[in-house]
């Protein structure tokens, strides 16, 4: 279901990007399924941020999309 509904969320971006060039995700490192769909859906990860979430820190993975593909 995930994976669907990315799907459809990257295909409404593209349609209405404007001059956005790109779509990001920031799932947690700890988080195989959610950096999986991310994979599966064509981004690519570029690198890990750690920030304060909800009170404690989180280490992310980013995922970029290329909208113009």
């Amino acid at each position: 279901m995930a994976s669907r509904a990315l799907s459809l969320l990257i295909d409404d971006a593209k349609e209405h990007r404007g001059d956005r060039r790109s779509l990001v995700a920031f799932p947690s490192v700890t988080n195989p399924g959610s950096n999986a769909v991310c994979r599966r859906a064509g981004f690519e990860r570029v690198g890990t941020s750690t920030a304060t979430f909800r009170g404690a820190e989180l280490t992310m993975n980013e995922w970029v999309l290329d909208l113009g593909e």
